[in-house]
């Protein structure tokens, strides 16, 4: 997903996206995203959270705790995981799990993700930038390399090739 949304930074330019433009495509794919897997896990994760705590051996005492405390707290879940991009889709999931009410889960997706919408563009637009200038530079880049593999191959053959080419001329005007 960053990955896409960097290339879609690429396309920031005023003939083709505004940068609000981008800021408003990347806030509705990932809130679309994230409604779906709510969805998802609100209606049909119940069967495989019963799988996971069969096949686990989890005590459905703790799964009721961790429910609860997930109808408490998941809203600060949503908020620290968005920014960490590590366990965001877990947190998800578990929103819907729980039962989270969804005007409250809409309302914390919305607020976690729209400055995050705003930071992930504008780093794509900046990686694209920093990419074009390295892009500009790579033909001085070849040339250097060609020039230090050239320098660095004339060294070798100056320090150890010649003086042994010497030393056997030597022996054979000797010999």
């Amino acid at each position: 997903m960053l990955i896409l949304f960097t290339a879609l930074g690429a396309n920031v330019r005023p003939e083709a996206l505004s940068p609000a433009g981008a800021i408003l495509f990347v806030f509705l794919a990932s809130t679309a995203g994230d409604i779906i897997s709510y969805y998802l896990f609100y209606h049909r994760g119940q069967p495989l959270l019963d799988w996971i705590i069969q096949r686990f051996q989890v005590d459905p005492h703790l799964v009721a705790r961790i429910e609860g405390s997930y109808q408490k707290y998941g809203v600060v879940a949503i908020f620290i995981f968005r920014w960490i991009e590590w366990g965001y889709g877990q947190v998800i999931w578990l929103c819907g799990l729980s039962h989270m009410p969804f005007p409250r889960f809409l309302a914390a997706i919305s607020l976690a993700l729209f400055p995050w919408s705003i930071a992930w563009t504008y780093i794509g637009i900046g990686s694209a930038a920093l990419l074009e200038q390295v892009m500009r530079l790579v033909p001085l880049v070849f040339v250097a390399a060609i020039l230090l593999a050239s320098g660095l191959g004339y060294l070798y053959y100056r320090r150890y090739y010649l003086p042994q080419a010497r030393n056997r001329r030597e022996s054979k005007a000797t010999d």
